[in-house]
């Protein structure tokens, strides 16, 4: 053999040793996703540019496969803390005429020649409205009490929605506050007053109503605490688009016993506080009264029928 041929030899043999121990570079590349000796990790790679994702921030390797020092700190995961401007109303019903001494006394707020309305002591009950002014502060509570924000209670005013001038008023209240996070509900409390729920306006996107709270009751006129003597009949009365401590007597006087009293929506061309239908209380599919103008043949009643009024909230329908 000569010498040319031996190193012919000896070469072809090292360039065999050398393939077989980088595993073959023409199987790799003949290889597809899933099959031997390809990595097809899917939760790594990037759906978008098939790079491998990672949670962490890039780093650099050196040639002698050391990772080399970028200089780059840890990304900063404190976040800003996220508030939101909300608006809304809040609604009160009213009765009687303008000023307090003209004012039905259970009324939730007083109308004031100004045009504006007034929260007041009402009853004298200590959970009632006094301190409900315009340019007054509110905070903001979440559904465990805790405050989340505060805000500002804007120029109030009152208004007859009754479409036939029925004097229906509502006292409306405008508010605007900033509260931490975006709430879908929360409260608002003015002063000492017990807190009252905002929920999203059905009729204004984007807003907030609150109903004022105040407690309808039929316990407190002597027409429905005391036996019905002398009747022998049960007489009718509509009281539907009348304020709840007027109609409310009424119905009781008319022959018929309220022993509920339940507090619906807002029907529109109805305020706050005012009577919006009566059903028998033993089968409430049976309606007396209705928002909608029907009045049962009440000659078909006996004396002493239990009925349930139902006793609209701020709160308007939609």
């Amino acid at each position: 053999m000569t010498l040319r041929t031996a190193s012919r030899a000896l070469a072809a043999a090292t360039l065999a040793v050398v393939l077989a121990a980088c595993g073959g570079a023409s199987e790799e590349a003949s290889s597809t996703p899933g099959s031997p000796g390809v990595d097809t990790a899917a939760d790594d790679t990037d759906d978008t540019d098939g790079t491998a994702s990672d949670d962490t921030a890039t780093q650099d390797t050196g040639s002698d496969g050391t990772i080399a020092d970028t200089g780059t700190d840890a990304p900063d995961t404190t976040f800003a803390q996220v508030t939101t401007r909300v608006v809304g109303t809040a609604v009160a019903g009213n009765s009687g005429g303008v000023g307090e001494d003209q004012t039905n006394s259970f009324s939730e707020a007083v109308r004031n020649d100004d045009g504006t309305c007034s929260g007041w002591a009402g009853p004298g009950d200590d959970s009632w409205t006094a301190g409900l002014e315009s340019d007054t502060d509110v905070a903001i509570l979440d559904d465990e009490g805790a405050r989340i924000g505060t805000g500002r209670i804007g120029t109030s005013s009152w208004e007859d929605v009754d479409p036939s001038d029925g004097e229906q008023w509502n006292c409306t209240f405008p508010f605007e506050a900033e509260v931490s996070g975006s709430p879908d509900t929360f409260w608002i409390q003015v002063g000492d007053l017990p807190a009252w729920r905002a929920r999203p306006d059905p009729l204004e996107p984007g807003s907030f109503v609150v109903s004022v709270d105040t407690t309808a009751r039929f316990d407190v006129f002597a027409e429905c605490t005391e036996p019905l003597d002398g009747l022998t009949e049960v007489f009718e009365n509509p009281v539907v688009g009348q304020f709840w401590a007027n109609g409310i007597p009424s119905t009781c006087a008319s022959g018929l016993v309220v022993v509920d009293i339940e507090r619906p929506c807002r029907p529109q061309g109805f305020a706050s506080e005012h009577i919006v239908a009566v059903t028998r209380a033993d089968d409430p599919s049976v309606v007396i009264e209705d928002a909608d103008g029907y009045v049962a043949d009440v000659g078909e009643l006996d004396v002493g029928t239990e009925v349930v009024v139902h006793v609209a909230t701020g709160r308007p329908c939609g």
